[in-house]
């Protein structure tokens, strides 16, 4: 599967093991890889994650004319006619549950994922967004539980 043939004469062939350059950055996505020497053989599929609000597209596959094939993450709608909220500036699309497991169970349904709130824009937004509304903050949690260990939590 990683050697690419050519015939030599008429019952013979030339055969090497084929590689892909670096794998390419993909827009929007992160690489669920460590690059190795391995990953770049014929026939290797890199596993990427897109980002919030998009989605993948093709595979990315080592193919045996040593380029990769298409791989990119395109730009989900926002469902906003089911109670999502869209941020623009942020392209940042979410949804308020009444509770914790509520809101695990309907992102792993849906195939969405709990917002980690990992930039103080990105937390600024979502405040910004709650008091607008006029809702008020401190009834609102953002998935720490102590589930595991009580008074620690993750």
């Amino acid at each position: 599967m990683n050697e690419v043939c050519e015939p030599t004469r008429r019952y013979s062939k030339k055969c090497v093991i084929a590689y892909c350059p670096s794998p390419p950055n993909v827009t929007h996505a992160k690489a669920d890889f460590v690059i190795t020497h391995e990953m770049t053989k014929v026939g290797s599929s890199l596993p990427y994650t897109c980002a919030v609000n998009f989605h993948p597209v093709g595979s990315s596959i080592c193919l045996p004319d040593g380029m990769w094939s298409e791989f990119r993450c395109e730009s989900e709608e926002c469902p906003v006619n089911d109670a999502y909220t869209l941020l623009d500036k942020q392209n940042l699309c979410f949804k308020v549950s009444t509770s914790f497991e509520k809101a695990r169970d309907h992102c792993r349904q849906s195939g969405g994922r709990l917002i980690i709130l990992d930039s103080e824009e990105k937390n600024n937004a979502i405040l910004d967004n709650i008091i607008t509304n006029e809702k008020d903050p401190s009834v609102y949690t953002i998935g720490l539980t102590d589930e595991q260990t009580e008074n620690v939590f993750v």
